[in-house]
């Protein structure tokens, strides 16, 4: 009875031990997964051959994150092949980890060589495995792909979750297909995940970016409808639509809603209210949102962007000084001239006949191989 007790207690230990020295090293594995560590990853794993403790599907799974993080896609499908030869049948899980990371890593050919992979191993993919590969395609604006993924589910009888729409939506609006957005919107009402702020939100930035400004403004209403409440992306869409429209005291009106509601102005959403007092020559707003931005500091500092927004006001409105200085301010706070700021200065110089001026600018930018028409 003694022997069998100490066998019994031996066994425990032992496997106690090897819990311990497997959580251990998968508690290291995913710290380097985070931060792309491969080789750190991958010597872990190859640590584990020689502890006694052999790698878990678990670890190979982090191992492979860490490998496809860093750009490894190589290494990552000799670790895959190495699963496959100790007889670990890599499951869906691993697979949704594995194209995941693909996506993290901007490898959206890897992603889908997996998914592929997957489905031609007899494993079912699920939600999560086509919500990965999706975002995997909209990083690299893969909008045809990601729509045939999209098209899938229905025929696979899964159900898009909202994090499929997300990555969708995210993926058409990088491909300017604005329509198709506001159908994948209409999906969502007639599904089971209603939309949230940030469908809406991809929406209103898809519309506007299609110029069809009033559908964005009509979606911002609806939105209200549906108690979701606007956060700084919406007000920066809504203020583009707003410039687009030529509506530049109803964008100024917008930012002050925007902080009313406890929102802090950012430097995207400052830019966008000076762009909009641009279109509607509004060079005094204009110059006032930059100095705000100057003294607020940090939080909204003012960037090349933001002073060829003034420059351009003031270009409309015919004061080429002021165009002039705003280009003097821009260097001696040490903000570079781009393309943009010196097509917007040359513009308001030729208009004011200060053609010496114009010229003296258009040397300086065949000196630093700026392209002249703004880009």
């Amino acid at each position: 009875m003694s022997k069998h007790r100490l066998a019994e207690g031996a066994k425990s230990w032992h496997q106690n031990h090897n819990f311990t020295i497997r959580a251990r090293q998968n508690q290291l594995l995913q710290d380097y997964c985070r931060r792309a560590l491969w080789r750190k990853a991958v010597a872990v794993l190859d640590d584990s051959h020689g502890s006694g403790v052999p790698a878990d599907l678990a670890t190979y799974s982090l191992a492979l994150d860490a490998c496809f993080r860093g750009h490894q896609s190589e290494l990552a499908s000799s670790l895959l092949a190495e699963l496959r030869q100790k007889n670990f049948r890599p499951d869906v899980v691993v697979y949704n980890s594995s194209i995941s990371a693909c996506s993290k890593a901007q490898l959206w050919e890897k992603a889908v060589s997996l998914f592929s992979e997957l489905r031609n191993s007899g494993l079912q993919p699920n939600v999560i495995t086509h919500n990965a590969l999706m975002g995997a395609c909209e990083k690299a604006t893969q909008w045809s792909r990601a729509l045939c993924i999209y098209d899938e589910l229905p025929m696979r009888r899964l159900q898009p979750s909202v994090r499929t729409y997300a990555a969708l939506m995210g993926t058409l609006t990088k491909g300017q297909l604005w329509m198709r957005v506001v159908t994948v919107l209409d999906d969502m009402r007639a599904g089971s995940s209603p939309p949230d702020l940030i469908a809406y939100n991809a929406a209103i930035t898809a519309t506007e970016k299609g110029s069809a400004w009033g559908l964005a403004l009509h979606l911002h209403t609806e939105m209200l409808g549906s108690s979701l409440l606007p956060d700084v992306v919406t007000y920066s869409g809504l203020m583009r639509a707003h410039e687009k429209g030529h509506r530049w005291d109803q964008a100024l009106a917008l930012l002050d809603r925007m902080r009313g509601s406890g929102i802090s102005a950012d430097t995207i959403a400052m830019n966008t209210c000076i762009s909009a007092c641009a279109s509607g020559s509004q060079w005094g707003h204009a110059q006032r949102l930059l100095d705000e931005m100057e003294r607020r500091g940090t939080c909204t500092k003012p960037d090349a962007i933001s002073y060829t927004g003034v420059m351009d006001a003031c270009a409309r409105s015919e004061r080429w000084e002021e165009v002039l200085r705003l280009m003097e301010d821009m260097q001696r706070r040490g903000i570079a001239h781009d393309g943009m700021a010196y097509y917007t200065a040359i513009t308001a110089f030729l208009a004011a006949r200060q053609r010496p001026r114009a010229l003296g600018l258009m040397r300086q930018i065949q000196h630093r191989g700026l392209d002249p028409d703004g880009s």
